[in-house]
């Protein structure tokens, strides 16, 4: 169970020790820090994008893997060699299949371990996917209680100055 932070006597919760080191930062330093966390967030975003993209190709492949199932040795099919480019073929060995296993390399295996090996690799990336989401939204929090900082930390400077303002009016008006 979660305890509450410790407040002081009237009330505002005591800073911790990482938000007093915040707060002792000077504001543009505090400014290019909450930048490079945004960046980073933005990039862990973009990760995380290209790993559910993965994971489509690899549902996808093992969807043709049971269409490929059905078929029977030369039976003509479409064969892909890109994207939007398939060429007319006849299925050969209706039993196996080519795997692309990484880094260009293919493996001869059987339609059964080929789905076996397309579902491996989707549950490590989803495995991968909750982590980086996980890990995603604790540096939105992080950058969340920066900004806070932040904007506190500008609240105050703003003050100061309207303070240094009026006081530097009452001089003024003093001496007229």
């Amino acid at each position: 169970m979660a305890q509450a932070p410790a407040t002081s006597s009237n009330g505002k919760p005591i800073p911790s020790q990482e938000e007093m080191s915040l707060l002792a930062m000077p504001l543009g330093q505090l400014q290019t820090f909450a930048k490079q966390m945004d960046e980073e967030v933005r990039f862990l975003i973009q990760s995380l994008s290209q790993l559910h993209q993965a994971v489509k190709r690899f549902e996808e492949s093992r969807d043709s893997l049971a269409q490929l199932g059905d078929a029977k040795e030369g039976s003509d099919l479409l064969v892909p060699l890109t994207s939007s480019l398939y060429v007319p073929g006849t299925l050969a060995n209706a039993g196996k299949v080519m795997v692309d296993i990484g880094a260009d390399y293919y493996v001869e295996r059987s339609v059964k371990d080929a789905s076996a090996f397309f579902s491996r690799r989707i549950a490590f990336l989803m495995d991968n996917i909750e982590k980086l989401q996980k890990t995603i939204g604790t540096k939105r929090a992080n950058l969340n209680s920066l900004q806070d900082i932040i904007d506190r930390k500008t609240q105050y400077q703003q003050q100061q100055m309207q303070q240094a303002a009026a006081a530097q009016g009452k001089g003024v008006r003093a001496s007229s």
